[in-house]
């Protein structure tokens, strides 16, 4: 396998290719987030990275649960996980039903069953009355039941543990009493959406794809479906369509959208075996800034390559069409990386309060950053090209607790004017915790 782990500095500089990204520790969750609101304003989405989640082929599941749960938490803004769980899901109690659609068309690279399992364990945390969530109230399902054995699942239909199976499975099939317009044909949903299940999870897997560009948390619903959705003109707008009748005609809300970016693969998908480390996992409420995080991913291996971006142009029409939203400028990145939360399931206090947009920006003569910290630390910031190279260093030393603002010439360290372009200012602490934000020169 032709695996590359991405380093600190080139994921970095994957966010910071479209917008800022923010390093965060537990302690500062929910500080400082904009309204998700307007259709205007990017859905906040949290990525979790750790280089101990995998070592190809295996999966580090207590790893990968430390960072599902810090996912979680950083998502709902919520340090009990239980009750951050239970806000992905209005209203609900013990009695109902939550179903996770996972991704196993592809066996070789399928949603992890490991991964599901930290879902499972986290959904149980949830207390009622002194009573966990019960674990037969999930479900978790794809199209058919070799599918998921063949994934590495377990098929259960019975009265205990959590149940498992797929669309095929004896006395499931498809409801032909809820039939939906696509656009290009009328499919029908599954009885696991419509007849068995109350809330919905959506785990989708990190791929390209040859027809629909990329495959993601909104295309997983291809799989969900029958007969399947038109592939043509790159699936678009098909996908957007079948999402939103989900949505708004069955009345299915997903609380939470997962891309398991364990590993991933940049080109002949969705078949075939991984070809890159990723080490993470992708997470939104929303699925348009959630799998435009995951395109994201996905278009930077192709970038290390010199290959073309994907070509998915359905998740733009499901931003216009209302599915979702992000602003590409203004998105919501949270970032938690750190190998030192691995098997503990925390992370250091991070020191930082903010790295805020520079002004003016664009920016044609000069420029001013402001940050803040909330402790003394020992701080770095440059400015760095789009290639990773360092323009300047505008600050770096010892600062006690407060607010500043560094002004910035445009000039590199030579003096020189820097052409006009895309470049990020980058704000480095001696721990190891980064923030990132972008800035376009002008002419």
């Amino acid at each position: 396998m032709a695996g590359i782990r991405i380093t600190r500095r080139e994921f970095l500089r994957n966010l910071t290719l479209g917008a800022g990204a923010a390093v965060v520790g537990q302690g500062l969750v929910g500080r400082g987030l904009k309204s998700a609101l307007a259709r205007d304003v990017a859905s906040p989405v949290v990525v979790v990275k750790d280089p101990t989640a995998t070592d190809y082929p295996s999966i580090n599941e207590p790893v990968v649960q430390a960072m599902m749960d810090a996912g979680v938490k950083a998502l709902a803004r919520n340090e009990d996980l239980g009750e951050a769980w239970k806000s992905f899901f209005p209203g609900i109690d013990e009695s109902r039903n939550i179903s996770i659609k996972v991704n196993c068309i592809n066996g070789n690279l399928a949603s992890h069953p490991e991964v599901a399992n930290t879902i499972v364990n986290g959904l149980t945390q949830m207390d009622f009355g002194g009573d966990p969530f019960p674990d037969n109230n999930i479900i978790i399902w794809d199209r058919t039941d070799w599918e998921l054995t063949n994934s590495g699942y377990t098929l259960n239909d019975g009265s205990t543990g959590v149940r498992c199976f797929g669309t095929n499975h004896s006395g499931v099939g498809y409801d032909f009493s809820s039939p939906m317009d696509i656009g290009g044909g009328t499919s029908y949903p599954s009885n696991i959406i419509t007849n068995m299940c109350d809330y919905m999870i959506n785990l989708a897997v990190m791929k390209d794809h040859g027809t629909s560009g990329i495959t993601l948390c909104m295309k997983n619903h291809y799989g969900s479906v029958s007969p399947v959705p038109n592939h043509s003109g790159r699936c678009n707008p098909y996908i957007p369509i079948l999402n939103e009748r989900i949505r708004d005609q069955l009345n299915k809300r997903e609380g939470i959208f997962i891309i398991d970016g364990l590993f991933g693969i940049y080109v002949g998908g969705p078949g075939g075996t991984p070809q890159f480390i990723w080490d993470g996992l992708i997470m939104s409420k929303d699925p348009v800034a959630c799998d435009f995080e995951g395109k994201f991913a996905v278009d930077f291996e192709r970038h290390k390559r010199r290959m073309s971006p994907t070509n998915a142009p359905h998740i733009e029409t499901a931003k216009d069409m209302g599915v979702g939203t992000y602003d590409e400028n203004r998105r919501e990145v949270r970032l938690i990386e750190s190998p030192n939360f691995k098997m503990m399931g925390l992370l250091p206090s991070d020191p930082v309060l903010g790295l805020h947009r520079n002004k003016p920006n664009p920016c044609r003569y000069h420029t001013k950053i402001p940050f803040s910290l909330r402790e003394p630390a020992h701080v770095n910031l440059a400015v760095y090209d789009l290639k990773g190279a360092r323009v300047i260093t505008l600050k770096s030393g010892p600062l006690e607790d407060g607010a500043y603002t560094v002004d910035w010439d445009l000039r590199d360290r030579k003096g020189h004017k820097v052409p006009a372009g895309n470049y990020f200012y980058k704000l480095s602490l001696d721990d190891g915790f980064t923030r990132s934000e972008r800035m376009v020169v002008v002419k």
